[in-house]
């Protein structure tokens, strides 16, 4: 996409944009609770009216009727806002109204808003998500004014084309068409992918916002904790044999991220199978442990309420299958229960190692498993390794079509950089502090490299929460 392009989607709401400038969200949260706040306290100054000689009672009634005006424009133009302010986040329920697919979000818009065609990096440097950015950078916004100010080299904001629509995309159109910004970011220490990163925290503090304000939405309404969300019980003798429970645990410190996207797959998907790809095992059963916790606390979405969570053991299925000699006769007796019990979710641990069973009894484990694998009644996970993903699943067409595939994160230090940034949020809204990226890449680094027991997101979350007391 060109910027002109960009640049007719925002004249769109222009004014809006314009206006958002001029007035902050505390200043406007404050006004909406004095007109709040208002109307009662001006019905009681009516009914109380014979106490009040001083003060004309049409006056009274004049006043609470702009206050009530007043109110009911400041709904409206809310309304009116955050119908553009939600433009593009991600919802895992699709809601009527609501298109995520080639929606510019509101922050790009901002930014486009302030660009001048002559000046493409300036507009990037004025905008709210421009200095949030670099100031998360440990680049004080007296430094961004003086190099704006400065004798830089201009670009045409025109010609310049942008890989996407999100913030990260735009980003990475300025630093990669600006040599200027490339050494006054490099004079500071930041190169690509620490910029890229800083961009993506704060893409994701947008998003977490635009999720806290869109209380009334289905994903979030369909999280409500109800009462009596039990287990369905069935007669399953032969997944009782060959499977157990995931264990609930709570994980969404560390993988809140792969929980809601693994949740998201699960609820959007058509077919209901996903397959889900990681470098180890241990993140894959962390993940599943996450969903089984929110499902068992109620707080899962709509179409997994009421779900279990039940691994197949495939080692256990072809011991006992070497043992009594009838593996496709096994195999098919527990996707056979599983699909009875419209209750289950079915995770397949070591999906690599079930096609290899299949394979060395001369059975093609596709073929064997077609029926249910087309079924839309029946929701499988699951899970493999990169290397037997590759070895083992890739080569197989039928079953990359059958499910949707979902990589974990293979970088240890983005998926730690991301649990540090989570924290760093909630600590910041308690306490006077703030951190910089800089600050969490270094924590990030030394739990990478740190070895123990733990997952180095566990080991990260620990030492930052030992090391925020004696900062605050």
């Amino acid at each position: 996409m060109t910027f002109p392009e960009l640049r007719k989607k925002e004249g769109r709401i222009m004014g809006l944009v314009a206006v958002d400038h001029l007035f902050s969200d505390r200043m406007g949260s404050m006004f909406k609770k004095f007109l709040l706040i208002g109307v009662p306290f001006l019905m009681v100054a009516i009914l109380s009216y014979e106490w009040i000689t001083f003060f004309p009672i049409n006056l009274l009634y004049g006043l609470m009727m702009l206050d009530i005006a007043a109110l009911i424009l400041v709904c409206m133009f809310d309304a009116f806002y955050y119908a553009h302010y939600f433009r593009g986040m991600h919802t895992a329920i699709p809601e009527w109204g609501i298109e995520t697919d080639n929606r510019v979000p509101y922050e790009v818009l901002d930014i486009v808003s302030r660009t001048s065609p002559a000046d493409f990096t300036g507009g990037f440097l004025l905008s709210t998500a421009g200095r949030t950015i670099l100031a998360r950078l440990n680049i004080s916004l007296e430094i961004v004014d003086l190099f704006y100010i400065s004798e830089r080299n201009k670009l045409y904001a025109d010609p310049i084309t942008i890989a996407g629509e999100d913030l990260c995309s735009y980003a990475a159109a300025v630093f990669d068409n600006d040599k200027d910004f490339v050494h006054f970011l490099s004079e500071h220490g930041v190169g690509r992918t620490d910029f890229l990163n800083a961009t993506s925290w704060v893409s994701d503090i947008y998003e977490r916002k635009k999720e806290m304000y869109r209380w009334w939405g289905r994903d979030a309404l369909g999280r409500i904790r109800g009462i009596g969300k039990d287990w369905t019980k069935h007669e399953a003798e032969v997944l009782e044999k060959f499977c157990y429970f995931a264990e609930p645990k709570d994980e969404e410190s560390v993988f809140k991220k792969e929980i809601s996207t693994l949740e998201r797959h699960i609820a959007r998907s058509n077919q209901k199978k996903v397959l889900m790809i990681a470098d180890e095992y241990r993140k894959l059963e962390a993940i599943l442990s996450g969903l089984a916790e929110r499902i068992t606390d109620g707080a899962a979405l709509p179409p997994l309420q009421h779900k279990k969570l039940l691994v197949l053991d495939t080692v256990k299925l072809d011991d006992v299958a070497q043992a009594e000699g009838r593996f496709e006769v096994i195999l098919r007796e527990i996707f056979t229960e599983a699909t009875i019990a419209d209750d289950i979710i079915l995770v397949i641990k070591n999906f690599p190692f079930l096609i290899y069973a299949a394979k060395k009894r001369g059975l093609d484990l596709h073929t064997v498993l077609a029926p249910y694998l087309e079924s839309s009644v029946l929701s499988i996970i699951a899970l493999s390794t990169r290397d037997g993903h590759g070895e083992l699943i890739k080569p197989d067409k039928n079953f990359t079509t059958h499910f949707d595939q979902y990589h974990v994160e293979p970088d240890n230090k983005k998926i730690i950089l991301r649990v540090l940034q989570h924290k760093a949020l909630e600590i910041e809204r308690k306490a006077d502090i703030f951190f910089t990226y800089q600050s969490l890449a270094t924590l990030a680094d030394i739990a990478n490299k740190t070895k123990g027991e733990h997952m180095a997101e566990h080991r990260a979350l620990r030492l930052f929460i030992e090391i925020v007391p004696k900062l605050v």
